[in-house]
């Protein structure tokens, strides 16, 4: 096997190299080998054919270089051996943010069922009659504007309930970086709180910065302000300020638990909106007993607020899916 043991001469040392290269991509092409059964075949034609060059330094380099590089060659060809792929390379099976969201079926259908409503209450002009109707049964006069139930309790009151439940989530998001038990949804927590604060920010700077008028604003409801176009800008009236509807959007802004709960798949995840449509309902349905807002305002209200959080809390979380599992405490 060794034929370079009597061969010393410059000439033959050059065609030497070139025969164990030749012999070394021959191995590491075979593909009918696996890593190891490759680096064990170079190895074998390294160290025995020229194992007695020990004093050649040319070879003793070759040796070395071409000993580290079947190693790693080995790995990277073998068949039977995960790819290797960057640290910051994005997987691909891992889908970006625009297909999660055209395939998000469950965020989808809200947004349209959303859309329908707005177009339908402005065809057949849905918030006026439902503000005339209110109007008509208080006594052509906003008569639960002032009452306790609907002006303490289930709004002034109410905001104080939103708050302490922003709290509650961002002593949650805290308690995470402590409680071992929190350690795993921390992400989803952050995402969570940012989403509901983002949500309210919008709303509130639309809600501030659009002149739109609220039922008691116009005449027609026992207002000052003239006419009664539903979008109409009133730049120089200087109205209220009511689209969209900031109360119920302390409610809506709930909805972001929803993701939440999908993402960790918590027990009844799928139901996990409810609350926070039936207290953004609550919220919304007393303000037009107010007349505070039209129904267009409240649905304004619930879109931004699904949407956003939904881009909110993916963008903080990750778009990947399906849901993520975390450990389970006993």
């Amino acid at each position: 096997m060794n034929i370079y043991a009597q061969h010393n001469d410059r000439h033959r040392t050059v065609h030497n190299v070139y025969y164990v290269k030749s012999y070394y991509y021959r191995c590491i092409s075979n593909t009918r080998l696996s890593g190891i059964e490759r680096y064990l075949c170079s190895s074998a034609c390294l160290h025995g054919s020229y194992g007695t060059q020990k004093n050649n330094e040319t070879f003793s380099i070759i040796k070395s270089c071409l000993s580290g590089l079947i190693y790693a060659m080995s790995h990277v060809y073998s068949n039977d051996e995960p790819p290797v792929t960057r640290p910051n390379s994005r997987s691909p099976t891992q889908p970006g943010f625009l297909r999660v969201i055209v395939t998000d079926v469950a965020f989808l259908w809200p947004i349209v069922a959303l859309l329908i409503a707005l177009v339908v209450a402005q065809l057949f002009q849905l918030d006026h009659r439902l503000a005339d109707t209110l109007y008509a049964l208080e006594g052509h006069h906003w008569a639960l504007r002032g009452h306790w139930l609907t002006s303490h309790v289930l709004h002034r009151d109410a905001q104080k309930f939103s708050i302490a439940i922003g709290v509650v989530t961002l002593g949650l998001v805290i308690a995470s970086n402590f409680w071992q038990r929190l350690k795993p949804y921390r992400r989803g927590l952050i995402a969570t709180f940012v989403g509901a604060i983002t949500s309210l920010l919008l709303v509130s700077l639309l809600k501030h910065q659009l002149p739109l008028a609220c039922p008691w604003d116009l005449q027609r409801y026992g207002g000052d302000l003239i006419g009664d176009r539903l979008f109409e800008l009133r730049w120089q009236q200087d109205p209220s300020g009511c689209f969209p509807a900031g109360h119920a959007a302390g409610g809506y802004v709930l909805l972001v638990w929803f993701f939440f709960a999908r993402r960790y798949q918590l027990p009844g995840y799928r139901w996990a909106w409810l609350p926070g449509l039936l207290i953004g309902l609550v919220f919304g349905i007393d303000q037009e007993l107010r007349g505070a807002h039209f129904l267009s305002h409240d649905l304004a209200a619930i879109l931004l607020c699904w949407v956003v959080s939904y881009i909110v809390f993916h963008a903080i979380a990750g778009w990947h899916k399906p849901a993520q599992s975390v450990p389970r405490y006993q």
